[in-house]
């Protein structure tokens, strides 16, 4: 399976961001049974070395595109075209991956008429030092876009994220 994954970055760098871009960007390059992986990591005009501590950590296996801070939205619709593959997810710095993840969200692009999937996610408390659970299964209530994965030409079709939301 062919699949792009994009994710945004904006002052993610270790000490002035709860989460580590790196850390995510692992748990996307460990998943299983996908042959053609596409990681795109739009950085928003950090101005704290997040883009080249993960330049750094993964050298070519990313592609990481510069811009000026236009926002998320604006972000990913300006520079989603440069997804290569049908399928795209979004992924952000505090998502983290079941390695099946991206297998179990393409499968039902085996049917022509699917335009897009979802999956549950879990959240997890870090900041308390716990980890209580909560599984959301209402993709319209709560769910984060790392949950979704779109068919690229459905998404050409309604034109991106419509920024005035």
């Amino acid at each position: 399976m062919d699949v792009s994954v994009v994710m945004r970055t904006h002052n993610c760098s270790l000490g002035t961001h709860p989460y580590d871009p790196c850390v995510a960007v692992q748990s996307i390059l460990d998943q299983k049974y996908i042959s053609n992986l596409q990681i795109v990591i739009f950085d928003d005009g950090s101005d704290d070395g997040t883009p080249e501590r993960v330049k750094a950590s993964f050298r070519d296996q990313v592609m990481l595109v510069r811009g000026e801070r236009i926002g998320p939205i604006h972000a990913l619709n300006a520079w989603f075209m440069a997804t290569k593959h049908p399928l795209i997810t979004f992924f952000d710095t505090d998502d983290l991956a079941h390695p099946h993840m991206l297998l179990r969200l393409a499968q039902p692009f085996a049917w022509e008429g699917c335009g897009y999937s979802f999956c549950d996610y879990v959240e997890v408390n870090a900041e308390k030092g716990e980890t209580p659970f909560r599984l959301h299964g209402n993709p319209y209530k709560g769910t984060g876009i790392g949950g979704f994965m779109f068919r690229k030409s459905a998404f050409e079709a309604v034109r991106g994220f419509d920024a005035s939301l």
